[in-house]
């Protein structure tokens, strides 16, 4: 049980920090602040035109075919763009920025909750391993009382002896 508990909440944690604690924003920006890691959706050329790309946007290219610093992609009726960066004016790019607060929240909750699972089982552990089994019940006339706990130890082959218990409770 504590193992799966274990699993789920690594899980989750997992997938929080791969997916998780993320928001995508389209956001204006001047030439100068486009960076090659920025998807572009569309720009605005100096001469008033503007460029929308399809759904993978464009990107920009240090170097493409001999040209410097050029915005490369798929328009929305598929014809392919290259546009050189000195003719662009404004760019509109889609920009993914990790929520840092929102994941430290997270990550603090499911390090508590892994915490609390180990401690509860570290708990549970430690309270089960001073007995063995078997165990041996007597019904007193009312009810069943703990009686004795006979090969106590006795966990493996070599351990393996003859017991006696005395039964009080009987």
């Amino acid at each position: 049980m504590i193992s799966k508990l274990g699993t789920f909440i690594i899980t989750v944690a997992f997938f929080n920090f791969t997916v998780g604690c993320t928001s995508t924003n389209l956001k204006a920006v001047g030439t100068a602040e486009v960076s090659s890691k920025d998807k572009i959706v569309s720009v605005v050329l100096k001469d008033g035109t503007v460029v929308q790309y399809g759904n993978d946007g464009a990107v920009l290219r240090a170097k493409y075919q001999n040209r410097a610093m050029v915005v490369v992609g798929m328009t929305l009726s598929g014809s392919a763009n290259i546009t050189p960066l000195d003719s662009v004016l404004d760019a509109i790019v889609e920009r993914t920025e990790t929520n840092v607060a929102g994941t430290i929240i997270v990550a603090t909750l499911v390090a508590v909750l892994l915490i609390g699972a180990v401690a509860a089982a570290g708990s549970h552990e430690s309270h089960t391993s001073n007995q063995s089994c078997p165990f041996v019940y007597s019904f007193d006339g009312t009810k069943y009382q703990f009686d004795a706990e006979p090969l106590g130890g006795a966990i493996t082959e070599g351990l393996k002896r003859t017991d006696f218990s005395r039964l009080e409770c009987l």
